[in-house]
């Protein structure tokens, strides 16, 4: 597996987190793009003795501030070998609701940065003629939610864009593929009832809800040589839900 260095994108939530764990134990340097690390995450990621990791502040919607942190990579490195765009949020209101702001900002970090991201990556890993790029999906590809029409679109848009950049990178020995995660065990600081969480188990013919690992595990599978032969798929991780 070419494990030299792996971008991850986005706020350290417990999937994020989980990812840079998992690839800077394998050997990896990992280097994390994101506009914020919170004292909270900086403290995770001291508690879980990650040591080969960098933090590189970029807004990753702004494309020239992307462009930048690539370039600053690839001259430190000499090589970018993974992307996983994991960065991700939503805006909950009801469709007729939605203002130009809430629009725009769920627009900018779901979909654009992905494309900004993929973009600016790209010729530097068909430059190595190697790379894995690694979109975090969600069940909204599939499902769509009520009162979520930004977040839907975004989650719709990002399976064309795997499929379309595959299409292109995969001559240059790129694969691109994205992982629709299910529901995945909420942390502490949720608040979610234990009504509405077994609720949510109920429907999973798997019978409980998915751990961070399990969707880093296929993270770790889609960068690996075993996949060198998938690209463009959307890959559900749900327990079962959608089959």
């Amino acid at each position: 597996m070419h494990l030299k260095t792996v971008i991850v994108t986005g706020d350290l939530n417990a999937i994020g987190i989980r990812t840079v764990q998992e690839f800077a134990n394998a050997g990896a340097t990992v280097v994390i793009w994101s506009d914020e690390l919170t004292a909270e995450n900086a403290t995770k990621l001291h508690e879980i003795n990650i040591a080969n990791y960098e933090f590189y502040k970029v807004d990753v919607a702004d494309f020239k501030q992307v462009e930048q942190a690539a370039q600053y990579i690839f001259n430190k490195y000499k090589t970018i070998d993974i992307l996983i765009s994991n960065a991700n949020t939503d805006k909950d209101t009801s469709n007729t609701g939605v203002g130009e702001e809430q629009w725009e900002k769920v627009i900018d970090i779901n979909l654009t940065a992905v494309f900004n991201c993929i973009k600016v990556v790209a010729p530097y890993m068909v430059k190595n003629k190697y790379g894995r790029i690694i979109n975090a999906a969600s069940m909204a590809n599939i499902y769509h939610n009520l009162e979520q029409t930004n977040y839907d679109a975004t989650k719709s848009g990002l399976y064309g864009i795997t499929r379309v950049w595959a299409r292109e990178l995969t001559k240059h020995g790129i694969t691109v593929n994205a992982v629709c995660s299910g529901f995945i065990e909420p942390n502490a600081s949720t608040k979610i009832t234990k009504e509405k969480l077994n609720s949510l188990r109920e429907k999973i013919p798997a019978n409980r809800l998915g751990k961070p690992e399990e969707i880093v595990n296929v993270y770790k599978f889609l960068a690996s040589d075993d996949a060198s032969y998938i690209s463009g798929a959307v890959l559900n991780v749900d327990g079962g839900y959608f089959a």
